[in-house]
């Protein structure tokens, strides 16, 4: 893998509410924890959609060490996402199929 890499990791998080995303924390499941932590205003974009829902996008320039931790991470499913947000978070279960295509992106 190159020293000069350009992954980049995008949560769209789409709800009733904003959640006001602070952290995300992406978990295996033997306990591994990969941690986001963001800057309020710079990481992420917010916006009212149609019919009362709201979206908030995160985009996340990778590290080389941050795709090989991913990597070795979503070998072992089932994997949590978790959206830490203001007062509250919101848990997104990691679909069998959607694993196997972020692994097999990671691999190339």
């Amino acid at each position: 893998m190159s020293k000069y890499n350009f992954t980049r990791l995008k949560f769209t998080y789409r709800a009733k509410n904003f959640l006001f995303i602070k952290k995300i924390y992406i978990k295996d499941s033997i306990g591994n924890i990969i941690k986001f932590e963001l800057d309020y205003f710079k990481d992420i974009r917010r916006k009212v959609l149609d019919g009362g829902n709201v979206e908030e996008i995160i985009d996340i320039l990778l590290s080389v060490k941050q795709i090989e931790n991913l990597n070795k991470l979503f070998q072992s499913s089932p994997i949590t996402v978790r959206f830490y947000g203001k007062d509250y978070y919101e848990d997104y279960f990691v679909k069998n199929k959607e694993i196997n295509n972020i692994i097999e992106f990671l691999e190339v």
